[in-house]
């Protein structure tokens, strides 16, 4: 669910992302977490 909801970012706020890539981070680390 994590790493759609990033999906999603990323294809709506490209440059939203880049000044933020602390979400993504956060993002992955929640999936890496919820896999676990």
């Amino acid at each position: 669910m994590v790493m759609r909801h990033g999906n999603q970012v990323l294809q709506g706020n490209a440059s939203e992302l880049a000044a933020t890539p602390d979400v993504i981070e956060n993002a992955y680390m929640g999936e890496a977490f919820a896999s676990s």
